[in-house]
């Protein structure tokens, strides 16, 4: 069963208001040797997804599964302002 975001505070996504959205990607580091060149390493940095519940309050990011997207529009929230989406894939309210 895949992990989607809810508020801890009231168990539910029904009055989630969703803020960020910043998809998968692969993160490139390069990490210094002793005495030696350095050594470049990829991680895959899941997909996170920012929000606030506008019933009690709480901000939170939570990871999604791959292939999740931010619902828009939601349902059930009306945002105050528009999503837009950058050039990188993210989302920004």
């Amino acid at each position: 069963m895949a992990d989607y975001p809810n508020c801890p505070r009231c168990k539910t996504d029904d009055f989630l208001e969703y803020s960020g959205f910043v998809p998968g990607h692969d993160e490139t580091r390069p990490f210094g040797s002793w005495g030696g060149p350095d050594i470049t390493r990829t991680n895959w940095i899941g997909p996170v997804v920012h929000f606030t519940c506008i019933k009690c309050g709480h901000r939170n990011g939570h990871t999604v599964p791959d292939g999740w997207n931010v619902p828009i529009p939601n349902p059930k929230v009306t945002p105050e302002h528009a999503f837009y989406q950058q050039a990188d894939g993210s989302y920004v309210i």
